[in-house]
């Protein structure tokens, strides 16, 4: 293996020299050994066929190769879109954690890969043929944020994401580390060579621009970084950036502006004419298109710049703003295109631009025709940011989805285009369709959205009409659930409210009102609502430790809501608890000859049970049966099948490795879906035993379909079970196509359950008639006279103890004797002291020389101080060893703090305002800053002086 270069501090050290390889990488077997596959049934059973997202707000994620082949990034994949067909082809990551970061070679013969998950790798493919031609290792921790290669094709930077943000050079062809160091101790956006100057570099991100350079020293070659400094121009998240000609670099702003810098100081801020923003939002992208610089962003807009008017701009002696209108100006497609990403063309050859668009309104692929006056066309639509739901149709091959973006869209999965959407002013948070008892066609989706309202949309010629709408809530809906009759709909919402109503439905069976019942207070957020078969429990998960409620159906007759629509129903929480072995107590250790016998061993600690976590999904099985997913540190990844008269789960389903947030059936009931807060996705076989009840398999088909830092917020089978359909946080609506060795696969697993199965239950059986044929000889003998008294003696105690009975019988007579005494001691002397109260004030006694023993007053306090000292004194060495370990982690993590990381959050727009971890200045900086204090001090002293 490539020897590690070492952590570089500001300086990046330089990698140590590296050994020879010989490449030769098995892309199968490197994918075998980065991904789990322990009972993973048909891990080829399910392949990606297409995906209906983009993931809209990612940077720098669009690269054109040789033709028309685009390459993006779609969850756990790359996308290779051919731009004249728009058809499809993927690349599946290797390790299983989403793609971070893509890059192309120069030369056009080889792109990059850098993919998240537990130490990542960058993958270098050749092109067209995509074979694995270089793989570098030990890269960062969790995730690649961005990519580039040099000008010269000869060397590669990358950077990593949180928690390390390291940049490395690379010397790709070999596979070695040339400099390593800390790019920023925040996320980084951007990295790249400069065009120009040999050994520069520039990196971006959230409030900085840094500019690098790669020096030889005495010591060797050293990467050498030097902060932007913002000085009297606010400080700004930095997304684009260009290199000017003379070495300057223009920069963009959140803002809008631009920023020239030179020798790591903003030299102006640029804005148009009459103060304002060269852009209305940020600053996406800066480029070179001939001798023009153009510029664009949130806005939607390109300008177009003189690099020579920017270069010539200067400051006034009071302020670093100056005014320059741009050349042109293009709106890129309609009005409300955001520009997040652009390929854009920088030979000039195609002549065109491919924009990438994170809209208000929604998402989706542009093509611009800029020598043909910028002329756009769309390619692709989606939704703009999360996909919070979808829900594959029960009757046709369509998909309803619910985004972020506030679009509802019908997608449909056999032409693999969206058909129609609509657009509301609040996100959409949760969607289903609606049952066939409530519509008997089945064309009507129930919708909830961010603002606490919920809307039925009905399919009408290739549209979204609105039937029916309410607000029930006053926060995002999280949750919706029909009864199994369709005669009552509940609503849950991160307000901590889940809200009944009642369904009237017309003479064809399909529903004319929703009618409110009432309210009832959870008290907390809730995730997930399912009622049970028969319609008479509903069962929600809430925030909390492991808070499951079972909620009873409210009955009209029996409430009162004139005044209110807050109800009171019966509820209970189920006491979840896991089984546990305890281990058993080793036996004491013999003691050698010339041991210590004092000598006591330390007693074992007791083991720590940590807590279940959060109920984050939960679904009834049967009307005794119900599943339920935690985020615990023991519970997360696993769905347990439970039931209300057992506190302990009756089967555990091993599934992800992160914690389940999406639990459902698919509409035929023979699979059951899951999905994890770290993009994975599971599919496991349900089969039904001999009385009719419900099993499931132990192994199931999974695989990440979503980065791992994007949930899972949607999931669900085709009409015909011949696709499976999922959406997750990161935009991606994917598709999959079910193979036939998965069914095959399904069958087998099935038969081989089932008869394992039977063979349990004939083995059950057989026991149950051996035990009956041994309780009906047991019955037939006589039974002796029982021992119901639990103080009986054993025939031992009868011939031993008998005396000892007496003597005890005899010394309790005498105690009770004595107790009779003291008892008319007490009071008489009580007496006493009510005869000494009624005497005058100055014949009475005092009280403590009515005291009988003044002494042991005094006896029994030394003995109590005695025994608080004592256990002071066995408590000293814990309490000193805690204290000091407090003391360690305040030295350790606040100490040399600063400022905290502190958000704050605007309450009616949605801006925040951050701070930054910063820590305290260094004992020498301190003193740096003192002497630099005291010469600024005599020098003034001088001048007066003088």
């Amino acid at each position: 293996k490539v020897a590690a270069a070492p952590a570089g501090g500001e300086g990046g050290e330089e990698a140590p020299a590296q050994v020879q390889k010989v490449f030769n990488h098995n892309e199968e077997a490197l994918r075998q050994k980065r991904t789990n596959m322990d009972g993973v049934l048909a891990p080829r059973g399910l392949t990606v066929e297409y995906s209906f997202g983009l993931e809209t707000q990612r940077r720098n994620c669009l690269h054109r190769m040789s033709g028309n082949k685009l390459l993006t990034i779609s969850g756990n994949a790359v996308l290779i879109l051919d731009l004249e067909t728009m058809k499809q082809e993927f690349m599946v990551g290797i390790d299983s954690g989403g793609v971070g970061a893509v890059a192309v070679h120069p030369s056009g013969e080889f792109f990059a890969v850098g993919e998240k998950g537990v130490q990542p790798n960058v993958y270098v493919y050749e092109w067209p043929s995509r074979k694995l031609h270089r793989v570098l290792t030990n890269g960062t921790e969790r995730a690649f944020s961005d990519l580039r290669f040099s000008p010269d094709g000869k060397m590669m930077a990358t950077v990593g994401s949180a928690p390390d943000y390291l940049l490395h050079i690379w010397d790709w062809a070999t596979e070695s580390v040339l400099l390593r160091t800390k790019a920023f101790s925040q996320e980084v956006f951007n990295v790249s060579f400069s065009p120009r100057f040999e050994g520069t570099l520039y990196t971006s991100g959230t409030g900085h621009v840094r500019f690098w350079k790669m020096a030889s020293t005495f010591t060797g070659l050293k990467l050498q970084g030097e902060i932007g400094k913002f000085g009297a121009t606010e400080l700004s998240d930095t997304s684009a950036y260009l290199e000017l000609k003379d070495g300057k670099v223009l920069s963009g702003t959140e803002s809008g502006s631009l920023l020239v810098w030179d020798g790591g100081l903003v030299k102006v801020e640029v804005l148009r004419k009459g103060w304002t923003p060269c852009h209305a939002g940020m600053v996406e992208m800066l480029w070179w298109h001939g001798e023009q610089i153009l510029s664009s962003g949130q806005d939607g807009k390109v300008l177009s710049w003189d690099p020579v008017a920017i270069d010539q701009l200067e400051p006034s002696d009071t302020s670093t703003q100056v005014e320059l209108d741009p050349l042109s100006e293009v709106q890129i497609g309609e009005e409300g295109v955001c520009v997040k990403c652009m390929e854009t063309d920088p030979t000039g050859e195609l002549g065109e631009w491919i924009v990438l668009d994170d809209g208000p309104r929604g998402g989706g692929l542009w093509k611009v025709d800029w020598k043909d006056d910028f002329k756009s066309t769309r390619l692709l639509e989606s939704h703009a940011g999360p996909v919070m739901a979808l829900d594959p149709s029960p009757r046709g091959p369509y998909v309803a989805t619910a985004g972020m973006d506030g679009t509802v869209r019908m997608l449909c999965s056999k032409t693999n285009k969206q058909a129609y959407k609509a657009s509301f002013g609040q996100a959409a948070t949760t969607l289903h369709w609606v049952p066939q008892q409530v519509d008997p066609d089945q064309v009507t989706l129930v919708v909830g959205f961010g603002d606490g309202v919920v809307r039925l949309l009905k399919e009408v010629k290739d549209a979204f009409v609105l039937v029916h709408v309410f607000k029930p809530h006053t926060l995002p809906v999280s949750a919706l659930a029909f009864t199994r009759s369709g005669d009552m709909l509940a609503s849950a919402s991160s307000d901590g409210t889940v809200f009944y109503m009642k369904i009237t439905k017309d003479a064809s069976g399909v529903a004319k009102e929703f009618a409110p019942v009432g309210f009832v207070t959870i008290g907390a957020p809730v995730s997930s609502l399912h009622w049970s078969p028969d319609g008479s429990r509903l069962l929600a998960c809430a925030q909390g430790e492991a808070r499951v409620i079972e909620i009873q159906r409210p009955v009209e007759e029996q409430l009162d809501t004139s005044a209110t629509f807050e109800i009171s129903l019966e509820m209970r929480e189920f006491p979840f608890e896991l089984k546990r072995v305890i281990p058993e107590k080793p036996p004491p250790k013999e003691k050698k000859e010339g041991e210590d016998d004092e000598e006591e061993e330390e007693p074992e600690p007791e083991p720590v049970i940590p807590p279940t976590g959060n109920a984050l999904a939960c679904h009834w099985v049967s009307d005794s049966t119900f599943l339920v997913s935690y985020d615990g540190e023991e519970t997360r990844g696993k769905v347990y099948e439970c039931a209300w008269d057992n506190k302990y789960p009756l089967q555990e389903l091993d599934t992800h490795s992160g914690p389940v947030s999406l639990i459902r059936f698919a509409h035929s009931g023979r699979y059951l879906l899951t999905g994890s807060v770290n993009g994975q996705v599971g599919v496991r076989p349900v089969a039904e035993g001999a009385s009719g009840e419900s099993f499931f398999l132990n192994k199931c088909w999974k695989g990440y379909l979503h980065g791992v830092e994007s949930k899972v917020t949607g999931c669900g089978m085709s009409w015909d079970e011949g696709k499976l359909v999922t959406c997750g946080a990161d935009g991606n609506v994917v598709m999959l196509k079910i193979q036939e060795s998965f069914a095959e696969s399904v069958g087998e697993a099935l038969t081989s359950a089932q008869a394992l199965r039977e063979a349990a239950a004939m083995q059950a059986m057989l026991e149950l008639e051996e035990l009956k044929a041994r309780e009906e000889a047991l019955a037939i003998q006589p039974e002796p006279e029982d021992i119901v008294d639990p103080s009986h003696y054993s025939l031992q105690q009868e011939k031993i103890q008998a005396e000892e009975d007496r003597r005890l019988a005899e010394a309790e007579l005498k105690k009770m004797g004595l107790k009779e005494r003291v008892g008319l001691i007490r009071a008489d002397f009580e007496e006493l002291l009510a005869q000494n109260a009624k005497l005058p004030p100055g014949e009475q006694l005092p009280r403590e020389e009515m005291e009988i023993d003044p002494g042991l007053r005094v006896i029994l306090e030394k003995e109590a101080d005695d025994k608080v000292e004592e256990a002071r004194k066995e408590l000293a060495w814990i309490s000193e060893k805690k204290q000091i370990g407090l003391d360690k982690l305040k030295s350790c993590f606040l100490d040399d703090l600063a400022v905290e990381y502190i958000t704050l959050h605007s309450l009616r727009s949605p801006y925040t305002v951050s701070s930054f971890r910063t820590k305290k200045l260094s004992k020498a900086q301190r003193a740096s800053m003192d002497a630099v204090h005291g010469l600024i001090d005599s020098e003034e002293q001088a001048n007066k002086g003088g």
